[in-house]
């Protein structure tokens, strides 16, 4: 990890910069870049030295859950899953740092959620990410619920990994009461 040391010292605005601008590759049209993105921000999450206080904030973990509950492609999905766990991980070793990151959050992730298999998603729900300039909306017929493009398996998949993310979560809420 000798690469790190120059990352995890005094490079704060530098490192927020550099991770945010990886966020709107998350929902590109091509899935081996996605799969890229969601592989170095599980990195960002695991590496002990790295500080998360200069870039781990709301829209984050509001980008890697809507990961789990967009994403077609099951690597994609398991491996944002993965993210989603470590990132709740680290920020329960930072002070208060959950409640302020994402119990704001939490009706809006109950209600994709909880969105009828086959309905559209509320798109004022979703987090922009910015998008990458691709021209085309990799996310268009899963957020319109089209079940004659998106399999029903799929539909559940990601209701079922942003359900399990859900119930990650209300332990360590359930835990701090």
């Amino acid at each position: 990890h000798s690469g790190w040391k120059g990352w995890c010292t005094n490079h704060s605005r530098s490192r927020h910069n550099r991770i945010s601008r990886m966020y709107p590759y998350l929902r590109h049209t091509i899935p081996s870049v996605r799969l890229a993105v969601v592989k170095a921000l599980h990195t960002f999450t695991t590496v002990q030295d790295l500080p998360r206080n200069d870039w781990m904030f709301n829209t984050f973990f509001a980008l890697i859950f809507q990961n789990l509950v967009l994403e077609e492609r099951a690597d994609i999905r398991d491996l944002s899953f993965a993210t989603f766990s470590s990132a709740v991980h680290a920020a329960e070793n930072m002070d208060g740092a959950l409640d302020v990151m994402v119990r704001p959050s939490l009706e809006e992730w109950y209600e994709i959620v909880m969105t009828p298999i086959g309905s559209k998603f509320d798109d004022t729900l979703f987090v922009k990410g910015g998008k990458a300039s691709s021209g085309h909306n990799v996310d268009k017929h899963i957020m319109a619920g089209d079940l004659s493009l998106v399999p029903m398996e799929t539909m559940l998949a990601t209701r079922i990994a942003g359900a399990k993310a859900l119930a990650s979560l209300l332990k360590y809420f359930r835990e701090v009461r």
